[in-house]
């Protein structure tokens, strides 16, 4: 008796699954393609085109551009895009995302040397142009606990320490608050100060400084602007400015509390009581020079 044959091997699944398919009736090789275009379609949408867009339409950070900082803090923010591009992972975003400008300047609006972004523009080959307004430091507050200082912005907005020398702390305005002892751990750069008592002080620097710049008040040697008096008796916090030479401040600083001349200036600029000077006329008088003790905010001035 002759032997069975051996039974071939099936055929693979694959094998198989096209070898039903032809032939399996017309409508299902109809809808066999489209259910293929549908699936790839759907997975292209869901990795391929995120891998694309990441691959050739990614942000880059040597494209992207921003304004031009004042020289006065060029120094300071020379590493604003490689900070904001590495903290806020953008690296992860596309060009193509219907929300990157907006995206973008959020992540800009969050660094605390950026007062204002002004504009976000998509350009040619992946650039970015981003417009920005920058924080220009007003002063610095003396702190008796810490035995330091905090540079401030006329916002009372609290600057990165690491970017200031002692040099920068000698050149601006130094600021005297009653009880203030704050602890390092608690500031974050970006955020502005509550106290209302800074807010003025800070107020009156950033007045002084732009003063400087576009008129003769750079004679004016105003080393440091003082909080006096009760605000319970003052809905506006009063202030005081000191007068005199590096040296002296110095001094002032060693315990010698009559090494600076003492002229009360009054309310900041713009948040004038009823009957108080505006600041532009305490400003011209002091630059005409008054006799230690003054009081700029009155009316008239004693002869």
């Amino acid at each position: 008796m002759a032997k069975d044959s051996p039974p071939q091997d099936s055929p693979r699944p694959i094998r198989r699954l096209l070898t039903r398919l032809i032939k399996a009736p017309a409508v299902l090789a109809i809808l066999w393609p489209a259910l293929l275009l549908c699936v790839g379609y759907w997975a292209w949408h869901q990795w391929g085109a995120e891998h694309l867009a990441r691959r050739y339409f990614g942000v880059r950070e040597e494209q992207i551009t921003v304004s031009e900082p004042p020289e006065s803090i060029r120094s300071k923010v020379a590493d604003l895009v490689t900070d904001v591009y590495e903290d806020t992972a953008m690296d992860q975003l596309s060009l193509l995302d219907a929300g990157a400008s907006s995206k973008i300047a959020s992540a800009f609006a969050i660094h605390p040397w950026v007062r204002q972004v002004i504009s976000v523009r998509k350009l040619p080959g992946g650039a970015v142009d981003v417009r920005l307004a920058y924080r220009r430091p007003a002063a610095m507050i003396y702190s008796a606990g810490e035995n330091g200082f905090f540079a401030v912005d006329g916002d009372a907005v609290l600057l990165p320490d690491k970017h200031f020398s002692p040099s920068d702390t000698e050149r601006y305005c130094h600021i005297f608050v009653p009880q203030f002892k704050p602890s390092r751990n608690q500031l974050i750069p970006g955020q502005a100060f509550g106290d209302p008592r800074i807010r003025a002080a800070a107020k009156l620097a950033d007045y002084l400084n732009i003063a400087k710049s576009v008129s003769d008040a750079g004679d004016v040697q105003v080393r440091a602007i003082q909080v006096v008096g009760d605000p319970r008796q003052n809905p506006e916090p009063q202030l005081e400015v000191l007068q005199g030479t590096r040296q002296q401040l110095a001094a002032h600083y060693r315990g010698d509390s009559n090494a600076l001349q003492r002229v009360f200036w009054g309310s900041a600029p713009g948040s004038e009581m009823p009957g108080e000077v505006a600041a532009s006329i305490k400003l011209q008088r002091l630059i005409a020079g008054v006799a230690p003790g003054a009081n700029l905010s009155m009316a008239t001035q004693p002869h």
